[in-house]
């Protein structure tokens, strides 16, 4: 009897670990006189070392020669995630910037989204994540 008892306890169990649950994705899009930037966030199943994959990808369309230097500066107000920054001294008009476990969908949940701010030339421009469901 105890037997069949830890059977049906472990069955249970095993079927309270099904990980075919369905992991959502978002995406970010804003395109300005000078920019044009993207964003595509997709979780990770519950258990893996990363939660989250994100990557942000800009695009410079202004009517300037393509700058030499930019900055990318991506930052929140949302807890126990900070400012991260790189710079792209030879940027060649297009950049990809990866990240992994920055909890953006959960911090645009809470209300406090990224913000992303870009330098080049003496200019700066700002945008707000706000993501959407895909």
């Amino acid at each position: 009897m105890p037997l069949k008892f830890l059977s049906v306890i472990l069955l249970l169990f095993i079927a309270g670990c099904n990980t075919d649950v369905d992991l959502a994705s978002y995406s970010f899009y804003e395109e300005t006189e000078n920019w044009q930037v993207s964003m595509l966030v997709e979780e990770k199943p519950f258990g893996e070392t990363t939660t989250e994959e994100a990557e942000l990808t800009f695009v410079y369309i202004g009517k300037n020669p393509v700058p030499d230097g930019v900055s990318v500066i991506v930052d929140t107000e949302f807890p126990y995630r900070g400012e991260i920054s790189q710079k792209f001294d030879d940027f060649e008009g297009e950049a990809v910037m990866p990240f992994g476990n920055n909890y953006f969908a959960e911090a645009d949940r809470f209300g406090s989204p990224y913000t992303i701010e870009i330098n080049w030339d003496e200019e700066v421009e700002e945008f707000i994540i706000e993501l959407e469901k895909n």
